[in-house]
């Protein structure tokens, strides 16, 4: 097991204890790089990830954002919220509002879009989220209750060129 900080209980994160569990095993295939970056969802990998593919299964593997191994965790363990049936309805609709920011980057708890310093939308392709990043963002909701996808995509306070 990685050495990990010390993460708050699931209460003070807003989280159910189903989902805490299931947050706190995915995170340590995180850290024991158990996730294939399956970028264009192939799924020649038994474990993939993707942060803009809720949960894809094929014959070779499945490919699924945080979300999705979290749904696919609690339906293993019968822990899934009562008439959730599928991923997307989890992710979109049954998960703790809370987790809203860490399932959806540069999305606030209300789910309205983040703004850089300049007012801008972030401009970051999901699918380029890396399993690196991933653990990043789950340790710092762990730690504090937000995942800061900003400063772990590196867009954090970036200056950017504007041309007239």
């Amino acid at each position: 097991m990685s050495k990990r900080k010390s993460f708050l209980y699931p209460q003070e994160l807003g989280i159910t204890y189903p989902e805490y569990k299931a947050l706190i095993e995915i995170r340590e295939l995180f850290a024991n790089n158990k996730f294939d970056h399956d970028q264009h969802v192939d799924m020649t990998s038994g474990n993939g990830f993707n942060m803009n593919c809720i949960v894809s299964e094929g014959e070779c593997g499945t490919t699924a954002c945080i979300g999705g191994w979290m749904f696919l965790a609690m339906e293993r363990d019968r822990t899934l919220p009562v008439g959730c049936f599928r991923a997307f309805q989890y992710v979109q609709s049954y998960r703790s509002a809370a987790l809203g920011p860490l399932f959806f980057p540069f999305c606030n708890r209300e789910m309205r879009d983040l703004l850089d310093q300049h007012g801008q939308n972030y401009d970051f392709p999901f699918e380029l989220v890396t399993p690196a990043m991933a653990l990043q963002a789950i340790d710092n909701f762990l730690t504090t209750g937000n995942p800061n996808w900003p400063e772990v995509t590196g867009l954090l306070n970036i200056e950017v060129e504007h041309v007239a």
